[in-house]
């Protein structure tokens, strides 16, 4: 995305859904983000979305992800599945790993009685420091945050969601979240459903795949 005195001018991509491999997903993520050299009067911002699977509690996957985002020299990464509550040992730890490659780690912590999930927002530190006013704020369903801020007198909002894999816990996250959301927000994520199954799916189960809350999400975007 290039930045505009009075709009947000989007370049073609497609986002990949994460693997078990964190790695491989990483790359693959990253390896198929825009390039982000659209002429424009303001700075040029690079996004990513991460799943992390737990990685972050595993000091050398977080590392190895940390330095795949610098060395693509992304701006703002959605990250999802931290796992990380309020009290988590080693939180300092974290953020100070973060620091040592150049990011500002925000995070929403793992919702009660849940034992996979969290989000979060890696920003770079320069481009963090380029924001006027900005508010990371944690969505109720723990499924959700944001970060609102300004630059080059745009208002923008970024937001990493990480929805329920359950469909019915899916359909009424996307609910609950739909206020959230509006037309300065660059929504990144891991969704648990897709728009086009013939599409965006690859699948070895026999099993139907459960795409319940595509429309609700449609929506939202739309």
């Amino acid at each position: 995305y290039r930045l505009c005195k009075d709009k947000v001018v989007p370049r073609q991509g497609k986002a990949s859904s994460s693997s078990a491999a964190l790695h491989d997903t990483i790359l693959q993520e990253l390896s198929e983000i825009a390039a982000l050299d659209d002429q424009g009067e303001g700075p040029s911002l690079k996004f990513a979305s991460v799943n992390l699977r737990g990685g972050v509690n595993t000091r050398s996957r977080w590392t190895s992800t940390l330095r795949e985002l610098s060395s693509m020299r992304i701006d703002l990464a959605a990250i999802q599945e931290h796992n990380l509550r309020k009290d988590a040992k080693g939180l300092n730890s974290i953020h100070f790993l973060a620091n040592l490659h150049g990011y500002v780690f925000l995070s929403s912590p793992l919702p009660n009685g849940k034992r996979v999930g969290g989000v979060g927002i890696l920003v770079k530190q320069e481009t963090y420091a380029m924001f006027e006013t900005p508010r990371f704020r944690s969505h109720r369903s723990g499924g959700l945050c944001t970060l609102t801020f300004c630059v080059h007198l745009l208002n923008m909002k970024f937001a990493s969601v990480y929805a329920p894999a359950d469909s019915k816990e899916r359909v009424a996250f996307f609910r609950a979240i739909r206020s959230s959301v509006d037309e300065s927000t660059i929504l990144c994520g891991d969704f648990n459903c897709v728009d086009d199954q013939s599409l965006d799916t690859r699948r070895s189960s026999s099993l139907n795949y459960s795409n319940y809350g595509t429309d609700i999400l449609r929506d939202i975007v739309s």
